[in-house]
């Protein structure tokens, strides 16, 4: 009954409810209420106020004090382990303080309850049961400045699951505290010598953010000796080394060159070389394309080249085009001198493309407009492999202003209505190819398609994605240009059409005030003016708009409204989390980090890609945070759509 009183409360007046609910859930915390404390600490997170938030962390700190056998210290971890909101994770941070002022550390308490757990499952691995790791993550939402130090302890008793993510705490921390205990898990890993690679790799990684001198000595003997080496290990790892003065750029030179290394930590030290200044070091990779035997060193050498920007290598990559017997060499020097735009090079690709059709050469050949590619297209395009399809269908593009090219591009436009042109997405390319040179042609016949139901999924994001880049082209058709967005903002996938107003946000506040008013008209249907109510929540519209359609007749209104109005707030935490993320330091960055992990959207993954770049630290962490952001969204598009597609096909339409 108590539970249900509670719920009672908040709905009815939640404002006036809060310090009363509040009081119960003291009271059942300290064991005078009728409330279960796990209901207390249930009703506490639900109540989404810092006040909440502190008492849950206040009932940890006292159960950690003295542990019952029976205790909440799990339930009480998840709750603050859930915790996203800026001002919750202030209102934590603001209790551990105050718990450290009288002398209490919390995050050690918290290792030294779980090491005992550590040392009763040694016999069977902890992994199996709850290993403690996980709940670690609400030291880190609390932003405890003790938290490095009670890892790095934990690190050493920890399984090899735990060990992952005790790892990835401590690299995006970069803390030089734990740098002892990450060298000891470096140079004793609990798996199996044949299976420890990965576990060498997770502390190997964040001994680039946290380690000083002796982590350096140690990271260029593991990019000696070791066989599997990340492809991210340069970015995430020994960039920030060398960015910090601990990691001496002739020490990756030495190990670059040196042929009797295995291929991954030679390929690491290329790709740093290239990240601090690739012009700084063509004699490196000029010294490794004209003598190293190894196809991949090569290969990424003369990538390097052609991104030093400096053309006066223009002649090695010719050379190494011509003679080298690699034919993934000679695509990458093909696509090297197209960024240099070395056009002197083109009687040299045409060549090596009448030998192999590969998608580098089309690409060159396409930038430097060589009549024998649009012969070529013309003659092969209905008939070319799938895998070069995409190249083929990208390039011809270039040729948009000839007869023949423009004969080509509508044949291709007429095959959007096959099958196949819709299971494999031949559309995108087409679309990227042409929205340079011919934006108003792809609009109108992306309308055309998009109404007769021949526009791929694939498609539909590809234009999209490119909303912005088509407001800002010179000859655009704004009128052409809004019948696209209208249809895209409408659409059947929730996927296409919040990427579709969150790219719209890049075009102009005119722009969208236009595309919201014409969706809203009374000629609209209620499907239509709900789509354009949740587009509200993607820019900075009159929030006095979304409010006004939460009291609307029309049911899906009211639905996206709401919606709209989650989108605006949630946006404003993730665009504070950001800004922590990229400048802050220590365990504030580390908290924000999981934030965006858990509830990052398609717009987070814009705002970290335009707000951090290199040599900020936090660019270390970047791709690995968005692929992990990535991955939750697709699931849960994917979730999203299958129920979506369940109500439309029944006829129970809902927003």
């Amino acid at each position: 009954m108590p539970s249900s009183l509670i719920t009672a409360l908040l709905v009815t007046d939640r404002e006036k409810a809060e310090s009363i609910v509040l009081d119960l859930i003291r009271d059942a915390l300290s064991g005078a209420g009728e409330l279960y404390p796990a209901e207390a600490i249930s009703h506490a997170a639900t109540l989404e106020t810092g006040a909440g938030r502190r008492i849950i962390l206040e009932n940890l700190a006292n159960e950690l004090l003295a542990p019952a056998q029976e205790n909440n210290i799990w339930w009480s971890s998840e709750s603050l382990g859930s915790a996203w909101f800026p001002e919750h994770l202030l209102a934590m941070a603001q209790t551990i303080e105050e718990l450290a002022n009288r002398g209490e550390n919390l995050a050690q308490r918290f290792v030294d309850n779980l090491l005992p757990s550590i040392e009763r499952f040694k016999e069977y691995p902890i992994e199996s049961q709850r290993y403690g790791v996980p709940d670690l993550k609400a030291i880190t939402k609390c932003q405890d400045s003790n938290f490095v130090p009670a890892a790095s302890q934990l690190l050493r008793e920890a399984r090899i699951l735990g060990i992952v993510e005790l790892c990835e705490h401590l690299w995006v921390a970069a803390d030089t505290r734990a740098e002892n205990a990450l060298l000891h898990r470096l140079a004793n890993p609990v798996a199996p010598p044949n299976d420890s690679w990965y576990e060498k790799a997770e502390a190997a990684r964040a001994l680039g953010t946290c380690g000083t001198q002796a982590a350096a000595s140690a990271i260029l003997e593991y990019l000696r000796s070791q066989k599997f080496i990340s492809i991210h290990f340069s970015q995430e790892a020994i960039y920030p080394l060398v960015q910090r003065g601990v990691l001496a750029v002739p020490e990756l030179i030495t190990i670059a060159r040196d042929s009797q290394l295995d291929v991954n930590g030679r390929l690491a030290c290329l790709e740093t070389l290239s990240r601090l200044n690739p012009a700084a070091h063509i004699s490196t990779f000029l010294e490794i394309i004209a003598s190293d035997d190894e196809e991949l060193v090569q290969r990424n050498a003369a990538r390097y080249l052609g991104l030093s920007g400096d053309v006066s290598v223009a002649s090695a990559l010719i050379k190494l085009l011509r003679e080298t017997t690699h034919q993934s060499i000679k695509s990458q020097a093909a696509e090297a001198l197209r960024w240099l735009n070395a056009r002197e090079a083109l009687d040299d690709i045409e060549r090596e493309s009448e030998k192999v059709h590969a998608a580098e050469y089309t690409a060159a050949l396409a930038a430097f407009r060589a009549p024998s590619l649009l012969s070529w297209l013309t003659r092969s395009l209905p008939r070319a492999h799938r895998e070069f399809r995409s190249a083929a269908l990208q390039a011809i593009g270039s040729y948009s202003d000839t007869a023949e090219g423009m004969r080509t591009i509508m044949d291709q436009f007429a095959d959007w209505s096959s099958d196949e042109s819709r299971r494999y997405d031949n559309q995108s390319p087409l679309i990227e190819g042409l929205i340079n040179h011919q934006p108003n042609l792809v609009l109108d016949q992306v309308n055309t398609a998009y109404d007769i139901g021949y526009l791929s999924n694939g498609a539909r994001q590809t234009v999209a994605n490119l909303i912005p880049q088509l407001f800002s082209a010179d000859d655009i058709d704004k009128s052409i240009l809004k019948q696209a967005v209208r249809r895209l903002l409408c659409d059947r996938s929730t996927f296409v059409r919040e990427l579709s107003a969150f790219r719209l946000k890049r075009t102009s506040l005119a722009f969208c005030k236009e595309l919201y008013e014409e969706l809203q008209g009374n000629d609209k249907d209620e499907w239509t003016r709900a789509c354009a109510t949740h587009m509200l929540g993607f820019w900075e519209s009159d929030l006095s708009l979304i409010e006004s359609a939460r009291y609307s007749s029309e049911l899906l209104v009211r639905q996206a409204a709401d919606k709209a109005q989650t989108l605006r707030h949630k946006h404003l935490h993730l665009q504070k989390h950001v800004h922590t993320f990229g400048m802050e330091n220590g365990v504030a960055r580390l908290a924000s980090y999981f934030c965006l992990k858990e509830q990052g959207d398609i717009s987070t993954i814009q705002q970290l890609r335009d707000s951090i770049r290199q040599p900020n630290l936090a660019h270390a962490f970047l791709n690995n945070l968005i692929k992990v952001i990535t991955e939750r969204l697709n699931e849960e598009y994917r979730k999203l759509q299958e129920k979506e597609n369940k109500r439309w096909n029944s006829g129970r339409i809902s927003f």
